[in-house]
């Protein structure tokens, strides 16, 4: 992999950390009943809140660990990619639990199944949850290295994990197969990401090259148009379909549109822990709001433990 092509990465994982941070610090902006005249400031703010809302940056995680993953794998280095993940996946993902059980300490008293559980499904970690769902997938890893290396039949999966995934996971939504539903919320949201993972392991066993090289841009004018198009489309189209379709694959459009020769600057140190970030960054704005409650400042406002608007 090339050292822009990697740049671009790191950019990109900033970026994604960013707006997943300001969409939980639920950071909305709204001017009414404070600015006179304030219609303008509103209306901006309002397109400001709305693409930080719902963040997608999840789906972009997803995705790129897909291809990175299954990019230039061959059985050869099939047990190093696997043996890196235990490392940069699992690893972590026990470590954060950890402090995040310890952080929720007025929990213990409700029994060591109930901490079990919240740890199994990082609830006292919420932020990594992802990260529990790519542990998931690795398990499949010998289906998905198969199946998505035959042609045509590849693309015909890709589309109906779409459409299932749109249409809600609907054979799962009738049975009864959930303990509670605080699991069935957890699983659910895993299974949203499925397709965009898939996705990725798509275009890292058939077109990586296309991609690291970035040879799809000599057709450079029309995909920048297409990016461009699609990133707008939910502005005039109101549709469900096209909403669905544009909160998975957004990161993909602005992907297209800044090439890898823009990212020829040396990035600084900051950048490249924005993953570490945006793992601790739940226990910042838990404790944030934890000392704002205890201060007695804005009580009424901060009448929990959490960041409110």
């Amino acid at each position: 992999m090339d050292n822009q092509f990697s740049k671009k990465i790191v950019f990109f994982s900033f970026y994604q950390s960013i707006l997943m941070i300001c969409y939980h610090a639920n950071a909305d902006v709204h001017f009414k009943n404070i600015i006179k005249g304030n219609e303008i400031l509103d209306k901006i703010s309002g397109i400001i809140d709305r693409s930080l809302s719902d963040s997608k940056g999840t789906f972009f995680f997803v995705m790129l660990s897909g291809f990175l993953l299954y990019y230039n794998l061959t059985d050869e280095n099939m047990r190093d990619k696997l043996l890196r993940r235990i490392k940069t996946l699992i690893i972590p993902w026990i470590m954060w639990n950890i402090i995040g059980t310890i952080s929720y300490y007025h929990d213990w008293n409700k029994g060591i199944t109930h901490i079990l559980i919240c740890f199994v499904t990082s609830r006292y970690c919420e932020a990594l949850w992802f990260v529990q769902m790519l542990v998931i997938m690795l398990l499949f890893m010998p289906v998905i290295r198969k199946v998505f290396s035959i042609k045509y039949v590849r693309e015909v999966i890709l589309i109906c994990l779409f459409l299932i995934d749109y249409l809600g996971w609907p054979f799962l939504q009738g049975i009864n197969i959930f303990p509670y539903s605080r699991f069935k919320f957890e699983v659910m949201r895993m299974l949203t990401h499925v397709p965009v993972y898939c996705f990725g392991a798509y275009v890292g066993l058939n077109w990586s090259n296309a991609v690291l090289k970035e040879s799809y841009n000599k057709y450079k004018g029309w995909v920048k148009i297409l990016a461009v198009v699609l990133l707008i489309l939910p502005i005039f189209v109101q549709n469900t379909f096209v909403q669905h379709f544009w909160r998975r694959y957004q990161s993909v459009f602005i992907w297209l549109l800044l090439d890898k020769n823009i990212f020829t600057f040396k990035y600084p140190w900051w950048m490249q822990i924005s993953f570490y970030t945006y793992a601790i960054h739940n226990f910042i704005l838990y404790w944030e709001g934890k000392i704002l409650k205890l201060s007695g400042l804005f009580a009424e406002k901060f009448d929990s433990s959490t960041v409110s608007i």
